[in-house]
């Protein structure tokens, strides 16, 4: 039993996907035509357009792990709520613009959350649907990607550019586009599943009356 209709699911998809392509376009004719940077559709300003909608992102995966807790029992409701958690913190991380930087305390605090969220994923992701674990695998391996395509610059000198170069705004563009599809995947699989398990825990008690006795005939007379 699926939770988002397959129209809803791709639909959902294809928002998401247009999402990053636009903000990424945007960036890049503002920062490399215009010649124009720290705007409010900068993809490296702080509370700027596309950090909201990162922020907002992890905010619907954080709500998506505590409806997937509510509906769960035992270890699997233990790793959601604790899903959930680890989401929060992550979400008012990025509130307050605390990024997976290992240049600084903070940073390092970030990643070792968003490894214990990888994780927490993992686990949740065994009580869900075959899609759900699909959409948590994809997300997965974005969002490590993400996280390779910051430390591109720490890895070859080449990569390490200034603001308006093309290496350094393809970077960005890559690295913010690679964060928004892995938490916006991650979001969509909660919810999926969440609706998932509300439709199978409505579906049981319909089965089960499904099969009980007709009535006899016989005694109604």
């Amino acid at each position: 039993m699926a939770g988002f209709g397959r129209l809803a699911f791709w639909g959902a998809l294809f928002v998401v996907a247009v999402l990053v392509a636009a903000q990424s376009a945007v960036h890049l004719f503002v920062v490399l035509r215009l010649h124009r940077m720290g705007t409010f559709v900068d993809l490296d300003r702080s509370n700027g357009l596309p950090d909201i909608v990162s922020t907002i992102a992890l905010a619907l995966a954080a709500l998506g792990a505590g409806a997937v807790a509510r509906r769960e029992s035992d270890v699997q409701r233990v790793a959601a709520s604790c899903l959930a958690a680890v989401l929060t913190v992550l979400t008012l991380a990025d509130l307050f613009h605390d990024g997976a930087h290992p240049s600084s305390a903070k940073g390092w605090y970030v990643i070792v959350f968003v490894a214990v969220a990888a994780a927490l994923l993992g686990v949740v992701g065994l009580g869900a649907g075959p899609r759900c674990r699909a959409t948590l695998a994809v997300a997965v391996l974005v969002l490590a990607s993400s996280f390779f395509v910051t430390g591109l610059d720490r890895l070859n000198p080449r990569f390490q550019r200034a603001r308006g170069e093309k290496t350094a705004e393809f970077e960005i563009v890559s690295k913010e586009g690679l964060e928004l599809l892995g938490w916006s995947l991650v979001a969509l699989a909660l919810w999926d599943d969440a609706f998932r398990r509300r439709r199978a825990l409505v579906a049981v008690p319909t089965g089960r009356a499904s099969r009980a006795p007709a009535p006899s005939r016989r005694r109604a007379a």
